[in-house]
Order: structure tokens, then C-alpha cells, then sequence
């Protein structure tokens, strides 16, 4: 049942014969929607009576419109003595700071934050401040001017469960500390994870028992049996550990190893493949990484460090086919179509990478790097004045690359295009006039039987002493 909405918030409620009533504020991600809202399953399986608040868009709950809807919902807190608020993140932070006006008897903020306003933070956290806001799309206007969470929230018991060794979470729990009293219970390497200690309906339905009593200690054993449980630690502490210490990395990974290759974790093996690669273990990163792109088929990052294992093994085979699939997951990169070319060259698979090549060419027809392996497939193939054609094309599209300007020179001497040669030397010296590869061409040209007089001579003579000169040719 929708008990109030506005822009800005939607407060729902579901009826349950519990003998409290516990109070949920969404994250900023969860939108308004008429059904959903924070702990929906904990409220429906529990059969507990939950008031649940979901703001529109990321806004942190401005307190005018809360000042709103809590007037709106007034006879639905009436009915209960026990109110418990509980919240993650953006939820966290409305959990304390409306603990007063819902006259909260338990509070229990998760990852909460003092405030999102970059000032009234550490100034080492404000950029990553500003660009969490700016991917979760704030709009400033929705914020509160003043968003820090004061004494005056302060009500009944409060909790608060955060990652003790991230810097910025521990940041705004010394904020909050400085303004009302709560009880910290601390999961390390869970980060702004630490809700998925408690994503088991179980686990939270205790979790919020333990609070309820006010048994500190029992909640907090309780949180810390469960975070040695969930995949979000493993992980975390595992990129944590990739660059100190990569055995134990490597052993925690290989014990949570189903739940670090999903797709939201698989960062991890991702991490510790390149770790293991570095280290000369070749063997191991191609294993996990084959069974994560297999997995994964649209995880391109896997796919390029596989890429470089299969390579630095010389499985040249297996490259191409992880090429293969590269180009198709992005085909607009031309950078991987022409490591494509490229190592069908190095295979050698001449007429596969000439298809691929005139493939690439159809989408980027003058990138310079594909025109320049069109012209080593087209030298492969004896097709000299097409490896002429393409090779120009590159240096024009890349005036300034020295080795394919000296390269082409060379391909016009050795084709007997003397006068061409001669020019693109020129070129070269005018753009350095100290560029020995010029210079020694120009030096191998001169050394050549001079043909090339007698051509002009023959340009010069009088129309009669040409045809003589022709036909006695």
C-alpha cells in the first residue's frame, strides 16, 4: 500500500501482526515504483509490519519531503512502541538521520555516509566523492544544503556496520561518531559491500533480533561469523592481497573459487591471473582464464589477457581464436583487427589474413597500421605494385612514420620506379635531413646502372633524333 508519495519520495507500507514496525530506507540506486522497497522479502517472509521509504531518484531523502511524509504516515508509527529503522548506504545515512523524527528505538545503518556534500569531508575523499555522485546522475538541486547528519538525529540505540580498514568508509563513521553516539560493529574487507553479509533472509532476521535486544556484543560476533561467509570479503580482501602476498591470494581464491567467477566478482581472477602471469605461472592464468571467458563470453578484459598469455606461450593457433572472438565483441576497435592480421602472418596463414585485412579495410579504410599489413600480405603474395598501393596509402594516412616511408622507398627501388624512390627519399631527408635510411638510399640508388639518363636525353632530343634514338633502340 502506498501511504505517501511526492517527486521525491514514496513511502509504502505492508501490514503484518508483528509487534514492532520496522522502518527501511532504499539506496540510491532503488527507485519508486509502487512494490518495491528495502527488506520487501524480510517484511513478506517475516510477516513483519514494515514502513518502507524509496526515494524517486539519488536525492538522500531532503528533509522538507520527509518532513512531509512522516506527517502522512503519523497514524501508521501510532500504532507501535517499537520502531526499528534500518538502511545501506544512502539508506544508512537516512537511517540515523531521521532516527529522532521517527522516534526510532533501534537504528542500524549500513555503510552509512555523514554526508555526500564534498566539503563536509576529509579532502583526500572528495574526488571519489564527486564521482560516485556524478555516476549515480545527483542533481544538486535535489540536495539538502545542509546534509550532515547533527546531534540532533540522536535516538534510542544505534548501530552502525562498516569496513574498518577502508579509509573513506572509516572517514564518515569518525564524522558520525562526532555527533551521536553508536555502537560500531566493524567487518574489514567488506568495503561498501558489507550489506552482503546479510543478504540471506536468515541472516538479517537475526541480525535485527540482536539489535532489537541491544546486545552489542552477540550482534557483532554474529556480523563477523557472517562476513568469513560471503564472497564480497573474499574478494575484496583478495585484490587487497593480489599485490602483498599472491600465494594466500591465490589460496583464498582457489577456496571461494565458485563464488569469485560470477560475473559481478570474476575482477578477482581476473587480477590474480595477471599476478600469476607476471610471476612466469603461464599455465595457471590460461586455465582460469579459459574457464572465465567461457563463462563469460562478453568479459573482454579476460579475453585480452588471454590474449597475452596465448601469445607469450607462442600458441599462435589459440591467439587467433581469441581474436576472433575479440573482433566480434568489438568490432569497431581496429587496433585488435589488426593484431588479427598480424598474427595470421606470424602462423603463416597468408590467405586468411588477407580476408581479414580487406574485411578490416571495408570498416576502416584508411587506418594506417591495416594498410600497412595489407601491403606485408600483398609482398607475401609476389603482388608487388599492390604492396606499393597499400603501403603509400599508410604513409599517407601517417606522414610522419619514419620505417613505413624508408620501407616504401625501398619497395619503389626494388620495383625499378627509380625517379619514385628517389622522391620519397627527398621527402624523408626534407623532414630530417639527417635520416640515414635516406641517406643509404639514396647512396644504394646512386649505385645502380644509370639508366635514367638517357631516358631524359631522349625527352630533350629533337623530334626526328627521338624516333631515331627509338628506333634504334
Amino acid at each position: 500500500m502506498i501511504a505517501f508519495e511526492s517527486d521525491h519520495i514514496q513511502a509504502l507500507y505492508a501490514d503484518h501482526p508483528s509487534d514492532f514496525l520496522l522502518i527501511t530506507f532504499a539506496t540510491a540506486t532503488m527507485r519508486a515504483n509502487g512494490r518495491r522497497f528495502f527488506c520487501s522479502n524480510l517484511a513478506d517472509r517475516g510477516k513483519i509490519a514494515t514502513l518502507g521509504f524509496v526515494a524517486t531518484r539519488p536525492n538522500w531523502y531532503p528533509q522538507a519531503e520527509m518532513a512531509k511524509a512522516i506527517e502522512a504516515v503519523q497514524p501508521i508509527l501510532d500504532r507501535f512502541a517499537e520502531r526499528v529503522c534500518i538502511g545501506y548506504s544512502m539508506g544508512g545515512f537516512a537511517t540515523i538521520k531521521y532516527a529522532r523524527a521517527l522516534r526510532s528505538t533501534t537504528s542500524i545503518a549500513i555503510c552509512p555516509q555523514f554526508s555526500v556534500d564534498p566539503s563536509d569531508i576529509p579532502p583526500q575523499f572528495e574526488n571519489a566523492l564527486r564521482e560516485t555522485m556524478a555516476a549515480l546522475k545527483v542533481q544538486r538541486s535535489d540536495l539538502d544544503r545542509d546534509m550532515r547528519i547533527t546531534s540532533r538525529s540522536e535516538y534510542g540505540r544505534m548501530f552502525a556496520l562498516y569496513d574498518n580498514r577502508d579509509a573513506a568508509e572509516l572517514a564518515h563513521l569518525a564524522r558520525i561518531e562526532e555527533q551521536v553516539a553508536i555502537t560500531k560493529i566493524d567487518l574489514p574487507y567488506t568495503r561498501h559491500d558489507t550489506h552482503r553479509c546479510f543478504s540471506e533472509l536468515e541472516a538479517l532476521t537475526q541480525l535485527v533480533a540482536l539489535c532489537r535486544k541491544g546486545d552489542a556484543a552477540s550482534a557483532r560476533a554474529f556480523a563477523r561469523r557472517q562476513r568469513k561467509s560471503v564472497s564480497a570479503r573474499a574478494f575484496n580482501l583478495g585484490l587487497i592481497l593480489a599485490d602483498r602476498h599472491s600465494g594466500w591470494a591465490l589460496k583464498l581464491y582457489t577456496k571461494h573459487q565458485a563464488a569469485l567467477e560470477t560475473k559481478e566478482r570474476c575482477t578477482l581472477a581476473i587480477r590474480l591471473a595477471q599476478v600469476a602471469l607476471d610471476g612466469g605461472n603461464t599455465a595457471w592464468s590460461v586455465a582460469v582464464l579459459e574457464k572465465l571467458t567461457a563463462r563469460h563470453k562478453d568479459n573482454i578484459q579476460a579475453h585480452r589477457l588471454l590474449l597475452t598469455a596465448y601469445l607469450r606461450l607462442n600458441d599462435l593457433a589459440c591467439a587467433v581464436g581469441i581474436l576472433r572472438r575479440l573482433t566480434a565483441l568489438s568490432p569497431n576497435d581496429a587496433g585488435l583487427w589488426e593484431k588479427l592480421v598480424g598474427v595470421l602472418l606470424r602462423v603463416p596463414d597468408v590467405p586468411a589474413a588477407r580476408a581479414e585485412a580487406e574485411r578490416a579495410l571495408e570498416v576502416f579504410p584508411g587506418h594506417p597500421g591495416l594498410l600497412h599489413l595489407a601491403s606485408d600480405v600483398a609482398l607475401r603474395e609476389g603482388e608487388t605494385e599492390e604492396a606499393i598501393h597499400y603501403l603509400r596509402r599508410s604513409v599517407q594516412a601517417n606522414p610522419c612514420a619514419r620505417a613505413r616511408n624508408e620501407r616504401l622507398a625501398y619497395l619503389l627501388l626494388e620495383a625499378g620506379r627509380i625517379a619514385e624512390a628517389e622522391a620519397q627519399f627527398g621527402r624523408m631527408l626534407q623532414r630530417d635531413p639527417q635520416d640515414a635510411g635516406a641517406q643509404r638510399g639514396l647512396a644504394a640508388l646512386r649505385a645502380r646502372p644509370r639508366i635514367v639518363p638517357q631516358v631524359r636525353l631522349l625527352h630533350r632530343a629533337m623530334p626526328a633524333a627521338r624516333a631515331e634514338l627509338e628506333l634504334s633502340a
